[in-house]
């Protein structure tokens, strides 16, 4: 919830992707806008808005409300059809606040230069503040994993037991092809996302996973005990 800009805790509808000549993106909307409201009526979780839209107008303008980047907006939707004409997810899930408190108030402070510690595991590379190692991607990789071809991003090779990412359901195989809206294709990207997450004392990242063709949204908590240096 942090990672995209919510506030208050999870809630609404995550825009995922928007279909080319939709009625969705006639209207502007993008992804990673969060659906608060349709046509006057809250969007609690996901499963609220086909339910919504099922039941409102085709060919009339409806009221919706968006968050984009922390900002709540207004715009206009026209039905052509009853059906979402956008790719939803579930906003992730908000981390517990105590935890979000005490990383919050961490004073360490980081340098810019500094970069996440990580070392060789197996076939890439331990991150500490991930919890996970990482990869870019190669043909045994993509043969092992059965990956799609030509994908682009990195891919999990290992996911620590008991940890957040664990927790949230990542597994090795998954590919990350984002970190908070950027592309990743190298673990230099990897580190950088990183770094401007310490420096701003943010506490997670939203990461965009493509898991056998799907793709989810995972908000992960950073392990922020961890060091910053590569080894």
């Amino acid at each position: 919830a942090e990672a995209i800009g919510l506030k208050d805790g999870p809630k609404g509808a995550l825009v995922a992707d928007v279909i080319d000549n939709s009625p969705a993106q006639k209207s502007g909307l993008q992804p990673y806008d969060v659906l608060l409201e349709f046509n006057g009526r809250a969007i609690k979780t996901m499963r609220d808005l086909p339910i919504i839209v099922a039941e409102s107008k085709i060919d009339t303008p409806l009221d919706v409300k968006i968050l984009r980047e922390g900002a709540e907006m207004n715009t206009q939707v026209t039905l052509e059809a009853a059906k979402i004409p956008v790719v939803i997810k579930e906003p992730p899930v908000a981390m517990d606040g105590d935890d979000e408190q005490e990383l919050m108030h961490d004073d360490t402070h980081v340098e810019p230069h500094q970069l996440p510690e990580q070392h060789n595991v197996a076939t890439g590379h331990y991150i500490k503040q991930m919890q996970m190692a990482l990869s870019t991607i190669s043909r045994p990789l993509s043969q092992k994993y059965n990956l799609i071809e030509n994908m682009n991003g990195i891919v999990v090779t290992h996911v620590d037991d008991f940890s957040n990412a664990a927790e949230k359901g990542m597994q090795p195989g998954d590919v990350i092809t984002e970190i908070d809206r950027e592309k990743v294709i190298s673990i230099d990207q990897v580190d950088a996302a990183l770094v401007l997450a310490n420096t701003k004392r943010r506490t997670s990242l939203l990461l965009l996973v493509d898991r056998g063709g799907e793709e989810v949204f995972v908000a992960l908590k950073l392990n922020n005990g961890a060091s910053l240096k590569r080894e």
